[in-house]
């Protein structure tokens, strides 16, 4: 390591003094050595890299690096020393992203062992997303996203309502409640809707979520 920028200090803990005696490879966790010798070799071959490194501080700490590296040649056109064109700190950046699948990947486990079936369907009428209970009821073996209305699955009494209720949601910006019978499995069922409009980061409505709630057995003990 011949010579080090005041941003890569910072993060290292080594002084550049330090790391003047010191290779690529000492920096390094164990278990990540064979791609640094592969990217060295890359290197030695006159090919510039970029990507990211997992490296140790001198406290032993792991973080990760964003770098993008290329050679200097010498006048007969040979590769003589590498160059870090930039290597930045994205640990911060790496761990959020991995907090964010982590949070996506629990949403979705919750809402497949969800009871109910969950829809998204876009303010133009296509759907766009639904939980386990939803595509098995409604889209079977059918993608999601081929599903463009109502129509595609149910009468078409059932679509118009429906479409109805959706664009009352969306005037009114508030959520609400509906009811009426439906098939399911080949015999009636009483659901009840429970509609909402969703909105962006802006409070400007882009998508309207429902939840479909069998309430048939709840109906005949209320009636007895």
């Amino acid at each position: 390591i011949l010579n080090s920028n005041l941003n890569f200090l910072e993060g290292i803990d080594y002084t550049e003094q330090e790391l003047q005696s010191m290779k690529l490879q000492d920096l390094v966790p164990e278990k990540y050595l064979t791609g640094v010798d592969e990217f060295l070799a890359a290197i030695q071959k006159g090919q510039n890299q970029s990507g990211l490194m997992s490296v140790l501080n001198k406290n032993g700490q792991q973080f990760v690096l964003s770098y993008e590296a290329s050679v200097v040649r010498d006048e007969e056109g040979k590769p003589t020393r590498l160059i870090a064109v930039r290597a930045k700190n994205v640990t911060s950046r790496i761990k959020a992203e991995q907090a964010l699948r982590r949070n996506e990947r629990l949403f979705y486990n919750f809402m497949d062992n969800y009871p109910y079936a969950v829809n998204i369907k876009e303010i133009g009428g296509r759907f766009i997303w639904g939980n386990k209970a939803w595509v098995e009821w409604v889209t079977r073996s059918k993608p999601v996203l081929e599903i463009n209305g109502y129509a595609d699955y149910t009468n078409t009494e059932n679509a118009q309502l429906f479409d109805q209720e959706d664009e009352e949601v969306l005037q009114s910006g508030e959520s609400r409640i509906f009811s009426s019978e439906m098939i399911k499995d080949g015999e009636k069922h009483i659901f009840e809707r429970v509609k909402f409009p969703i909105k962006n980061e802006k409070g400007e409505i882009t998508t309207r979520g429902s939840i479909f709630v069998d309430i048939t057995e709840k109906d005949k003990d209320s009636v007895s």
